[in-house]
């Protein structure tokens, strides 16, 4: 947001931020995982206090000040390490 030329980056109060969503916005997600993120310029910023309500599907922090949100969360899809093979002195 903008106030003449200058970016306007607070907010005088905190406002509450609350994102809805659906089972099958978060498929392979953790429910509990999940919370409200703001981008910091290099990385994605988990805000403090984010709450799930997962009877509402809802997802809240209290919020104080302007950025780009998102709701993440962790992935309930298990890593696979594949077995790795070294070749050594020209032979395998």
């Amino acid at each position: 947001a903008k106030a003449g030329e200058s970016d306007i980056t607070s907010v005088s109060k905190p406002y509450v931020m609350t994102a809805s969503y659906a089972s099958a916005d978060i498929a392979g997600i953790d429910e509990n995982s999940l919370g409200i993120y703001w981008w910091n310029g290099s990385a994605w910023v988990k805000e403090p206090g984010s709450q799930v309500d997962s009877s509402a599907k809802t997802v809240s922090a209290a919020i104080n000040h302007l950025s780009s949100f998102a709701v993440l969360g962790e992935s309930t899809i298990k890593k696979v390490y594949l077995p790795l093979e070294v070749k050594s002195a020209g032979r395998w």
